[in-house]
Parts: structure tokens; C-alpha cells; sequence
């Protein structure tokens, strides 16, 4: 499990995990243990300020970041290694990632 702590002192943002796709393509192999990842992960201890839905798909996943602290608590299916995937965002936040 790894708990996201997001700080926005501005107006909402926006954050993606995303999976990293293969370096010829940029494509998802489906075969590929990267599936297993995201899937049968769930999200828990949203707090009341994290806008809903998360959007979920099979090798990425984003929220809205509003104004203040929020955070969420990400259980993925398997445990991702830190080179599989990236974090991208907009806006001014900061992120606290707890393992």
C-alpha cells in the first residue's frame, strides 16, 4: 500500500501514476506483468476534499487535486517497481508518498 499526500496551496491540479510503455513503441504489452499492476488495485481512505471519480484504466491512473491536503491510500495489485512507472501532474502541488 502506498499512501499519496497531496499539498495544493492553489486553485485544483491534477496527478497521473502512469505506467511506463516500451521504449520502441510506447506501447502496453498485454502479456506483460504490467497488466497485473493496476489490476485488482483499489483506493481507500479517500479524504472528504479529493474530488471523485479517480480514473482508472489498465496502465494509468489520475484524480483532481483540490485546493488544501487530501490524500488517498493506493493498494495495487502487485507491488510496482519505482521503473515502471512515472508520475506526472499540473498545478502547484506537492506530493508526500509513503510506502
Amino acid at each position: 500500500m502506498a499512501t499519496f499526500t497531496f499539498h495544493n496551496p492553489s486553485v485544483s491540479s491534477y496527478f497521473t501514476l502512469e505506467l511506463i510503455g516500451k521504449l520502441d513503441s510506447g506501447f502496453y504489452p498485454t502479456s506483460s506483468i504490467q497488466y497485473q499492476y493496476l489490476s485488482g488495485s483499489n483506493f481507500t481512505n479517500i479524504t472528504s476534499s479529493v474530488t471523485n471519480p479517480i480514473v482508472e484504466g489498465k496502465y494509468v491512473w489520475s484524480c483532481v487535486v483540490p485546493p488544501g491536503t487530501s490524500s488517498i491510500d493506493f493498494n495495487p495489485g502487485i507491488t510496482i517497481p519505482v521503473s515502471e512507472s512515472i508520475f506526472r501532474g499540473t498545478g502547484e502541488f506537492t506530493l508526500i508518498l509513503t510506502t
